[in-house]
């Protein structure tokens, strides 16, 4: 049982645990209708029926969850594309919940497989020596580096009112500073290959 709502989450997806998503639900209805709604089909363990925080009004969407998949599967079959209060249902199967991060094997814990990996991708390049600039400087650091520089107050390297953009100058004075850091640094090992 259970058609292509699964690919690229790991395999199961929500209908194999009685799981449907509904959408195109009024905006008036209530728990206790779709209850009477599924309820036809078979035992629905749990509705929700999410609420706009500023209107109290059904968003329009639903998650059912019925204790029986093959309820699930038939209540899909039967009301998408059934008209509900007006409006036209479409029904499909909804996502599998997520593991803990003990059964699902992971230590993010509830995080996607794609965050995961680029979590994980991350880590591994953190040690890379051309990932991050020893010479970064902030841009309080630079200001206050040229305020000292050329004998002036920090606030007058700030000024905004001053000619051209604030951000020209300190991208101007970061580049000057780390010129010049560069001239007192050892160079860099040569990289072999």
């Amino acid at each position: 049982a259970g058609g292509g709502g699964g690919e690229g989450d790991g395999g199961v997806d929500g209908l194999d645990e009685g799981r449907l998503f509904v959408r195109n639900l009024p905006y008036s209805s209530s728990e206790p209708e779709l209850q009477e709604l599924f309820g036809a089909f078979g035992r629905v363990d749990e509705l929700l029926l999410p609420l706009d925080a500023e209107t109290r009004r059904a968003k329009g969407f639903a998650h059912v969850t019925f204790s029986i998949c093959e309820h699930a599967v038939r209540a899909m079959s039967e009301l998408d594309g059934s008209t509900f209060q007006g409006r036209i249902l479409h029904v499909m199967p909804g996502r599998a919940r997520a593991r803990p991060a003990a059964e699902a094997g992971g230590a993010a814990g509830g995080t996607s497989s794609f965050k995961r990996k680029r979590e994980e991708a991350q880590k591994a390049q953190a040690g890379s020596s051309h990932n991050w600039n020893p010479l970064f400087m902030r841009a309080d650091a630079v200001g206050e580096a040229m305020a000292e520089r050329y004998g002036v107050d920090k606030r007058q390297v700030l000024d905004s009112e001053g000619g051209g953009s604030l951000a020209v100058r300190l991208a101007q004075g970061e580049t000057h500073l780390l010129s010049r850091a560069r001239e007192w640094l050892p160079p860099p090992p040569a990289h072999r290959l």
